[in-house]
């Protein structure tokens, strides 16, 4: 198992058969998401085994300046894993976003993509939308007061 990036068409073919898998009934042209400037990861990541695709992370990454520090700013996007491999799901995220200088986001209506965000450290911005901040702990839990606060 390897976690590759999304540096070349292969790649990015490769996670446009997976978007299509994981989204059969969606009418967006994911093609349009290699349009964005790639990151230093290139257009996100994908899961191998034996060399064969079996998950994806689409991310999109900006540099802004926050105060007196350019910051890199990645938007974890649309991913699928494919059943047999979703046990890695947890590892394949936290790997994707184990930059601790970078601010992570994610926006999802769907509970266990949150719970996964949760258990690598992300918290919750606003309903459905994530973040991680550095210098937060990672290992540190969810607390429940928080996300009847601001959760969804």
């Amino acid at each position: 198992m390897q976690f590759v990036p999304i540096l070349d068409q292969q790649r990015r073919r490769e996670m446009l058969e997976l978007l299509a898998e994981g989204f059969p009934g969606a009418s967006t042209d994911w093609s349009r998401a290699f349009r964005a400037p790639s990151g230093s990861s290139g257009h996100g990541t994908l899961l191998t085994v034996d060399g064969r695709p079996e998950g994806g992370i689409l991310s999109f990454e900006k540099t802004e300046r926050i105060g007196e520090r350019v910051r890199r700013i990645v938007n974890v996007s649309s991913w699928h894993i494919r059943p047999s491999y979703r046990k890695f799901a947890v590892r394949m995220m936290r790997a994707v976003t184990a930059d601790p200088d970078t601010i992570y986001t994610a926006t999802s209506p769907n509970l266990s993509v949150q719970t996964i965000c949760l258990r690598v450290g992300f918290r919750y911005a606003s309903k459905g939308s994530m973040r991680r901040s550095p210098g937060r702990d990672r290992r540190r839990a969810f607390r429940p007061r928080n996300a009847a606060r601001s959760g969804p």
